[in-house]
């Protein structure tokens, strides 16, 4: 059989206009459907497959976004600042009741983070003698910025101090990237 699309209007999806059929007679919309339902019937099985693939495909995976990122600068930031924006009210709302729902969650995270937060800087002589100085910087900061630790606080091979001259201002999508990462 060729590859042909066979154009015919679907009853229930009138809005394909009969123009993107498959080889199987079904039209999109109603493939769409057929792949959903199945999908929720076999969770588990999706969710294995999906694991073993981002294992073996980690790199490959990687890689295409990355690429696809640097072709459609443009588009990747002022999309995702505009999905921000339209969505902020929605993840706000799920983060506020996922938070009523995992209160043990909520409050084991935040000791942790106030336990590593005063070891990390409350520990740090210098960090104590320089908060002034470090309190001026963080004001200072430019619009559209975030103030980054040029040598991380808890990098992985090495970690710095919560000192004036180990801050700089990044653009906030940098500074996402960079993460906890020193070369």
């Amino acid at each position: 059989m060729r590859n042909t699309y066979f154009k015919k209007l679907c009853p229930k999806h009138p809005e394909f206009g009969g123009e993107r059929w498959r080889l199987n007679r079904v039209c999109v919309g109603c493939g769409k459907e057929r792949a959903d339902k199945y999908r929720k019937a076999n969770k588990e099985k999706f969710k294995e497959w999906w694991k073993e693939w981002y294992a073996v495909n980690k790199e490959k995976r990687s890689n295409y976004c990355k690429e696809w990122q640097s072709r459609n600068k443009e588009y990747v930031s002022d999309a995702y600042r505009v999905y921000r924006l339209k969505n902020i009210v929605k993840k706000t709302k799920y983060l506020i009741a996922w938070r009523k729902k995992n209160p043990d969650k909520v409050c084991a995270t935040a000791n942790t983070h106030q336990v590593i937060r005063k070891r990390l800087i409350g520990s740090q002589a210098l960090a104590n003698k320089y908060a002034k100085e470090t309190a001026k910087f963080y004001l200072l900061r430019p619009a559209g910025h975030e103030v980054d630790h040029i040598v991380p606080l808890r990098g992985k091979t090495v970690s710095g101090l919560h000192v004036p001259w180990n801050l700089q201002y990044l653009p906030i999508s940098e500074n996402r990237r960079k993460h906890n990462k020193w070369k």
